[in-house]
C-alpha cells in the first residue's frame, strides 16, 4: 500500500486514543456471547487542497450485532433545520457570537449499557493473549447504539453545567445567568454555540 508507514502511524494514533479513553479491556473469549468484528477506515484530510493528515479510524461492524441482545434503542435526536434557523436569527437580532465545534472522537465518550465483545483489531492483536477479545466499555463508531450513547452523555454534561433542554427541540439547550445568555444546538457531534458571554463559551468549550 502506498504511504503504508503514514497509514500505520494513523492507526497507531487511533489505537492510542482508544486506550486513553478507556474504551475496552482485554478479556477471555466468552463462550455464550456474540463477538463482533471491526475494520479500519482510512482517509486523507485536506485543507484548501493541501494534504494535512492521514486519518485512521477503527469501526465496529455493527451489522453483525444482534437486536435485543447487543443493542436495544438506537435513536438519537438531531436539531431540526427550522430550530437551527431560529437560533441563528436570535444570534443576528441580539448580536450573539457564534462558535462551531466538531467534537473529535465524540462516540468514544458514550458509555455502553450493554455487554459487548469485539475481536481484537487487525494489526493490534496482543501477542501474549491472541485469542482474547475486547470487552467494550465505551461506544465505538459503527455500533448501532453509539449516537444514542453520545447524546445521553452530552445531555448529562450540559445539564450539570446548568443548561435546560428545550421542550420543543431536544437538541437545543439554553443557559441564562444574569445578562449572560447561551444557546447550544446539537447535530450528532457538530455543536453550534450562540452567546453574548465569551467567558461562558470558553469554559463550555474546555468542558466539552
Amino acid at each position: 500500500m502506498p504511504d503504508w508507514d503514514m497509514w500505520h502511524d494513523a492507526a497507531v494514533q487511533e489505537y492510542k486514543s482508544l486506550v486513553a479513553n478507556d474504551v475496552f479491556e482485554l478479556v477471555e473469549r466468552p463462550t455464550n456471547k456474540n463477538v463482533i468484528k471491526s475494520r479500519w477506515v482510512l482517509a486523507k484530510k485536506f485543507e484548501d487542497g493541501v494534504l494535512k493528515k492521514y486519518k485512521g479510524r477503527l469501526v465496529a461492524k455493527g451489522y453483525s450485532q444482534q437486536p435485543g441482545i447487543d443493542y436495544a434503542a438506537t435513536f438519537a435526536p438531531v436539531v431540526s433545520a427550522p430550530s437551527l434557523r431560529v437560533i441563528l436569527s436570535l444570534a443576528a437580532e441580539q448580536g450573539l457570537s457564534l462558535s462551531q465545534l466538531d467534537v473529535q472522537t465524540a462516540f468514544l465518550n458514550g458509555t455502553l449499557t450493554e455487554e459487548l465483545y469485539m475481536e481484537q483489531p487487525e494489526g493490534f492483536r496482543d501477542p501474549e493473549f491472541p485469542d482474547h477479545v475486547w470487552k467494550l466499555k465505551k461506544s465505538l463508531y459503527g455500533l448501532k447504539q453509539s449516537p444514542r450513547c453520545w447524546y445521553a452523555n452530552l445531555h448529562s454534561t450540559l445539564r450539570e453545567y446548568g443548561f435546560t433542554r428545550s421542550e420543543y427541540d431536544g437538541c437545543i439547550y439554553m443557559r441564562k445567568v444574569g445578562d449572560a445568555v447561551t444557546y447550544v444546538t446539537i447535530y450528532v457531534d457538530d455543536i453550534v454555540i450562540a452567546s453574548n458571554d465569551d467567558r461562558t463559551v470558553a469554559a463550555l468549550k474546555a468542558t466539552l
